[in-house]
């Protein structure tokens, strides 16, 4: 989702939006909502291939859209920033935008304190 959120910002569209209205005004959620219904009708053309089959956006929603944008600001600038961005409180932004993250990062080094490996 995030590379084709930069292909879209990459278009310069009016407005400062991801997805602005023909005026370059912010799009209502029930526009965007018919929009990925007729996207999901057809497979996207880009530099003359095929983006892949319609399916690939079928979970698409103007839901996931603000998730992305939520753990992407969130890993960015911290989640009072995204919860900002959002306009939810922080505990609304960790409950349903930020995704969790499927694996942590490697701490060993810093758990290996506890319990150091010895050479025999």
């Amino acid at each position: 989702m995030t590379a084709a959120l930069r292909r879209q910002r990459a278009r310069n569209l009016p407005g400062d939006f991801i997805f602005p209205s023909r005026a370059g005004t912010v799009r209502s959620a029930a526009n965007v909502r018919r929009q990925l219904r007729k996207a999901r009708k057809h497979v996207a053309i880009i530099d003359g291939k095929p983006d892949g089959p319609a399916e690939l956006i079928e979970w698409v929603t103007p839901h996931s859209l603000r998730q992305t944008v939520g753990t992407t600001v969130a890993d960015e600038y911290g989640p009072d920033v995204a919860a900002e961005q959002l306009g939810n409180t922080r505990e609304v932004l960790e409950r349903h935008y930020r995704q969790r993250r499927s694996a942590a990062p490697d701490v060993t080094s810093a758990l290996d304190v506890l319990a150091p490996v010895r050479s025999v």
